[in-house]
């Protein structure tokens, strides 16, 4: 039951295209990053990118860089937006935490003093404000949900929008059976030992991406058996199954004192923080809400 437990949290995980699994850029590129210092607060790098060169997806949580000698980079950010930053020498930066793929597309050799910050939080749990946004997080998700409960007709209930497709009442029950499953991987999180790398991993991607990449429905995906409907659950069932299953996690997050961010779980895409598991909660529920609507929309036309 464990390892069926673990292969469907893990082929739930892996279906979204999740920025906060990139890999750490001296992993990525070791030929462009050397490491001149790493201690527990800084980690320095003296970057080089030749003419043409790129480096594939990576992470850093914030830092500052110094150009020691100019040109231009084009980034592509985690949901895939472009950016393009000419630089002259001697100018000073400081970038936010993210996860980018770079090109240099410009007509000379790029040369940077990179300094990542390391201190997110240092004691790795939550604050007052991270805890707030998790909480309005899941309460907007379930709030939502039992909107749309409400207002589907019953007639539309356990009707499908096309062949292939879940009824809003199938999406209901997935929601239900996928909540213990997410929350289990977490608590499984917790109990393995503290990962040294925690901090750039919490720092490669702000919650307000990770969400919106959550909730991009242009890409879809099948679950895992598991947790796929079965069917046979009136209304009031699947919903009290999905309610019962928040009232867990949202009791955890209210009380939790643990240093969820230390705790990392290695995935088949990269690495997430137990905070980030919590957010993936509450974005795969914002994501199944915007199918239900889209459901609705396509039988109502019918």
């Amino acid at each position: 039951m464990h390892f069926r437990f673990a292969t469907a949290a893990l082929t739930l995980l892996a279906a979204f295209p999740l920025a906060a699994g990139a890999q750490d850029a001296a992993a990525v590129a070791p030929e462009s990053y050397k490491v001149m210092l790493d201690n527990e607060r800084v980690r320095v790098f003296e970057t080089t990118f030749k003419k043409g060169a790129s480096v594939a997806m990576h992470s850093h949580p914030d830092h500052v860089v110094y150009v020691l000698a100019g040109g231009t980079l084009e980034f592509t950010l985690a949901d895939g937006s472009k950016h393009s930053k000419t630089a002259q020498s001697g100018q000073t930066f400081f970038i936010p935490a993210e996860a980018h793929s770079l090109k240099n597309v410009g007509k000379s050799v790029v040369k940077l003093v990179s300094t990542e910050l390391k201190e997110v939080a240092p004691d790795g749990g939550l604050s007052a404000a991270e805890r707030a946004e998790v909480l309005g997080l899941l309460e907007r998700g379930q709030r939502e949900l039992e909107d749309l409960v409400a207002g589907t007709p019953e007639d539309l209930w356990a009707k499908k929008p096309a062949p292939g497709r879940w009824s809003v009442a199938e999406i209901v029950e997935h929601l239900g059976a996928a909540e213990p499953f997410l929350f289990g991987l977490l608590q499984q999180t917790l109990s393995a030992p503290v990962d040294a790398d925690w901090a750039r991993v919490e720092g490669a991607l702000a919650s307000d991406k990770f969400v919106g990449m959550l909730q991009d429905r242009s890409q879809k995906f099948q679950a895992p058996e598991p947790i796929q409907p079965k069917g046979g659950l009136t209304r009031a069932e699947a919903l009290a199954r999905f309610a019962g299953a928040r009232s867990v996690t949202t009791e955890f997050v209210r009380r939790t004192s643990d240093p969820i961010k230390k705790h990392v779980a290695a995935l088949p895409f990269g690495k997430m923080t137990g905070h980030q598991l919590l957010t993936m909660i509450g974005g795969h529920n914002l994501r199944h809400n915007a199918q239900i609507r889209e459901a609705l929309e396509v039988l109502r036309q019918n």
